[in-house]
């Protein structure tokens, strides 16, 4: 197989495609303008109408606020290092969810309104995949119309189903086909100077894999490209185009640029994540949860996965859906001899994908994947390997179009529609699909089948093949959008199964009134350094208030709002969440929770002291029990200020050192324990002959007449000013989040940043008067931006020496 440019059918003869009334240029645009059209009409609420969309959870709750407050920091100057609007503080870039070294969202979310920014990432998504598919393909050879077709198929099977609100897989998809296209030019350079820029260019790509979704995102990317590769190093190997050893190098530069020049990102995170919740693994998590609530751990059982039939929901209408057309020529590739061996391993990568995302594969791996280290991740949803497949058909279909133009007679075609007719017309009736969802595929069959025909005799009408496909899934995605719910009968999967390639519904949310301020956000904004909770009993579960998003709801100020409206919140949701406060969540209250939601139901004083808690937001119709007022009514929802809050720093003289985490933890969450007048250590907090080293549980200090007094400032996201005064020796407390990347300055001289029932921070003070500046840093962040830069620039210096070493070659050479 040489993928050297040929003309293929549709381009060679001027009568028949191109005009000479139409420039090359825009004839060469007219397959991504078909792409870019096709989705912007398909999401024109989206991208033209102001709305946003509540049907996906995690838009509005974690991707909205997150962006907005990494673009506005980084428009401001500044790396958000650490965030203190939610869970009491918790480190931020580092944070995988972040978005940091995410370019779209760096970008949009620096320099646009919020609200706009995520209509607009929503949007671009399946732009950027159908054009980098197209891209790519007309890289392999292929005619527009075949490239176009399948640049169309990615961009709408996202467009138009939820997968659009699906950020991290629509987004792991969409670099999928930017790493394909870049690889693609990077095995076909001929010089290497063309191959390490075209080789940063597929590792950048990657990366940007990396930040959409870090692990089920970046295996299935990283196995396509592994499948590409090999076919294209045989085939430059086969041919003479490199010798074996060239190859290896070829590949291996590829692999060492990979994850060198994405250490920006990666640092960060691999430096973090063992400290966290997520780090720990789903197996350990369970256990943790189980311990928590006092009932035997069990294995880690298998998460969603799919019945051997969910393919066939691909020729279902409404959701992602493929088309008649396309579905119908996806088997007939294998008639192109030259592309044998790229489409064999493509359709082993999708094989791959189907057996792993299946429900007996999944229990019949569980025994081996607990054993392993990254087996949990596997097992917590293995139908995640859906898009590895639906990605493969993508890819074969163009080829299949290609071997229908090229072949030579009226039967060679009729034969070649003959699988994709059985397995996608035939099967889905076979196992029950009903009529109603496979009206779009049985016009779309006959529309299609008319213009393939008619373009066996006027093969300048193959350029309309596109056209119908993109009126065919434009179709699909309206029809989602007029359905009240996603969850129609397939007869196929169950309906929830099919989640999230069901249809997208008509967005209903004013994005401009999600990010308007009301009168809470105002009174929470006046109250300082007090941070609030968002109490709802009657309507959490297990996630928390996350399914409660609508615009009655907004007032609740749950689900991050704290964090587009910078004002501090103790609870939170996100899968990253450090160990000690996911910990702490579990422990201080006897209820299920899900292993990325951190939500209070019932929580105690001690509790809403050690979170500094002054200020909760509840129903204004069942009014919050105990000690509390009412400050100030939005809708449905009333803003309660609750008497004797904690502040934020204390100076606390009665100590207790325990030996171990487990038994602070234990401490801190007895009823008994009251955090204003005792604080937990879990090391001496005083140099030996001071006060004298502690082994084991022991009392220092005591009750004095004369109070300490203590007063916080923020200097800023990740730095803050206490004033304290200690009668005697004693601990500052300070009711943040501990993390090791907090570093304190008593009058201007280092000190240690201590851990203080079990998840805050203090710092030890000798008597007298004291000021204690404490800044956050995370010297990761800075390793990985040099790290990248040294790799980038050593790259762009081996390309200039190598491109200057062969101008002197062939400058010798002509002499």
């Amino acid at each position: 197989m040489t993928l050297t440019r040929e003309p293929a059918a549709g381009d060679r003869a001027p009568h028949r495609i191109r005009s000479t009334r139409v420039r090359p240029a825009l004839f060469a645009m007219a397959g991504p303008a078909l792409i870019v059209a096709s989705v912007l009409f398909v999401l024109h609420d989206f991208a033209f109408g102001g709305k946003v969309s509540a049907q996906h959870s995690d838009p509005l709750a974690v991707w909205l606020p997150f962006h907005c407050f990494l673009g506005k920091s980084l428009a401001a100057g500044h790396i958000p290092a650490w965030n203190p609007y939610t869970m009491g503080g918790t480190p931020f870039a580092a944070d995988p969810q972040s978005g940091w070294m995410y370019l779209p969202a760096m970008a949009l979310y620096a320099a646009l309104p919020c609200d706009v920014a995520i209509r607009w990432f929503i949007v671009l998504q399946p732009i950027l995949a159908g054009t980098a598919l197209y891209w790519f393909l007309r890289d392999q050879a292929l005619s527009r119309p075949a490239a176009t077709v399948g640049g169309l198929l990615l961009a709408m099977v996202i467009a138009g189903s939820r997968l659009a609100l699906a950020l991290p897989f629509a987004g792991a998809l969409t670099w999928t086909a930017v790493l394909l296209a870049c690889s693609s030019r990077y095995f076909g350079a001929r010089e290497w100077p063309a191959r390490l820029a075209w080789g940063t260019a597929a590792a950048l790509a990657w990366g940007q894999v990396a930040a959409a979704h870090m692990s089920h995102g970046l295996v299935l990317a990283t196995g396509v490209l592994a499948a590409y590769a090999v076919v294209r190093l045989r085939e430059a190997v086969r041919h003479g185009d490199l010798t074996r050893r060239q190859a290896l190098v070829t590949v291996g530069l590829l692999v060492a640029a990979l994850p060198l020049v994405n250490l920006a990102f990666f640092l960060p995170r691999l430096a973090y994540l063992p400290r966290t919740s997520l780090g720990q693994g789903y197996q350990e998590l369970a256990e943790l949860r189980a311990g928590f609530l006092g009932v035997p751990p069990h294995p880690y059982p298998p998460g969603f996965s799919t019945g051997w039939a969910w393919p066939l929901t691909l020729a279902v209408s409404p959701g992602a859906y493929l088309g008649a057309l396309a579905l119908g020529l996806s088997f007939a590739g294998w008639r192109l001899r030259r592309y044998r061996y790229l489409l064999t391993a493509i359709a082993a990568y999708g094989g791959v994908c189907y057996l792993l995302s299946l429900r007996g594969t999944a229990e019949l791996l569980a025994p081996v994947a607990r054993g392993l280290p990254f087996g949990s991740f596997y097992l917590h949803e293995p139908a995640r390997f859906r898009y590895g497949l639906i990605l493969a058909v993508i890819l074969l279909v163009p080829f299949g179009l290609e071997a229908w133009r090229s072949a030579g007679s009226r039967r060679e075609r009729a034969l070649m529609m003959v699988p994709g007719a059985l397995v996608w017309g035939l099967l889905p009736l076979v196992v029950g699909a009903p009529l109603s969802r496979l009206t779009l595929l049985a016009i779309g069959a006959v529309a299609g089948g008319a213009v393939l025909a008619a373009s066996t005799k006027r093969p300048a009408l193959a350029a309309a093949l596109p056209v119908v496909v993109a009126v065919e899934l434009a179709a699909n995605g309206l029809l989602g959008q007029v359905q009240s719910t996603e969850f129609l009968i397939t007869g196929i999967v169950q309906p929830r199964a099919r989640s999230p390639l069901t249809p997208l519904l008509e967005p209903d949310i004013d994005g401009a009134a999600y990010m308007r301020v009301g009168p809470i956000v105002e009174w929470l904004d006046a109250a300082g350094t007090v941070r609030y909770l968002s109490l709802d009993p009657f309507r959490s579960d297990e996630r928390g208030h996350l399914l409660n998003q609508r615009p009655e709801d907004w007032g609740l100020m749950a689900n991050h709002r704290s964090v587009l409206f910078r004002v501090e919140e103790a609870q939170g949701y996100n899968p990253v969440q450090l160990l000690r406060y996911w910990s702490f969540v579990r422990a201080a209250e006897y209820k299920p929770i899900r292993y990325n939601a951190a939500v209070f139901q019932n929580p105690r004083p001690g509790v809403l002291d050690m979170l500094q808690v002054g200020l909760v937001v509840g129903s204004s119709d069942y009014p919050i029990p105990g000690d509390v007022a009412p400050v100030v009514r939005e809708g449905r929802w009333t803003l309660y200020r609750t008497e004797g809050v904690a502040p934020r720093a204390s100076v606390i003289t009665s100590l207790t050192v325990v030996p171990s985490p487990p038994e602070a933890l234990e401490e801190v969450v007895d009823e008994s324990f009251d955090p204003s007048v005792r604080a937990i250590l879990e090391s001496d907090p005083f140099p030996e002959g001071e006060e004298g080293a502690s082994a084991g549980p022991v009392e220092m200090g005591g009750r004095i007449s004369e109070p300490g007094r203590a007063l916080y400032q923020w200097l800023g996201p990740q730095a803050a000013r206490v004033v304290a005064y200690a009668p005697a020796p004693a601990v500052v407390l300070v009711r943040n989040t501990w993390d090791p990347g907090w570093h304190a300055r008593i009058d201007g001289h280092p000190a240690p940043v201590l851990q203080a029932d079990y998840l805050l921070q203090a710092v030890a003070v000798p008597p007298g008067r004291h000021t204690i500046i404490l800044e956050y840093d995370d010297p990761w962040i800075g390793y990985g931006l040099l790290g990248s830069a040294l790799v980038l620039f050593g790259f762009f210096v081996l390309g200039v020496a190598m491109r200057q070493r062969g101008r002197a070659r062939a400058s010798t050479s002509a002499t």
